[in-house]
């Protein structure tokens, strides 16, 4: 049961940005992990940019830097 936690910079994403976002990552799942689109759980979190370095850089991505498939090309 695949959940996608997408941090991504505010504002908040338009109705059908968000269902295009989760329709593509449902996609990816049912594909790659061979799970039900039923099992499939999407979440987006809009950050204000003056506040990714804290909220995410510091807390999500340099924690787990080792353990990201897809690492970020940027440091802060």
């Amino acid at each position: 049961m695949p959940h996608f936690k997408i941090w991504h910079f505010a504002p908040e994403l338009t109705d059908d940005q968000r269902l295009r976002l989760a329709a593509a990552l449902e996609t990816v799942a049912v594909d790659i992990l061979g799970t039900s689109p039923s099992a499939v759980s999407v979440e987006g979190i809009a950050v204000p940019g003056d506040a990714w370095k804290a909220t995410v850089f510091d807390v999500e991505i340099v924690p787990r830097h080792e353990d990201l498939v897809r690492k970020p090309g940027y440091s802060m």
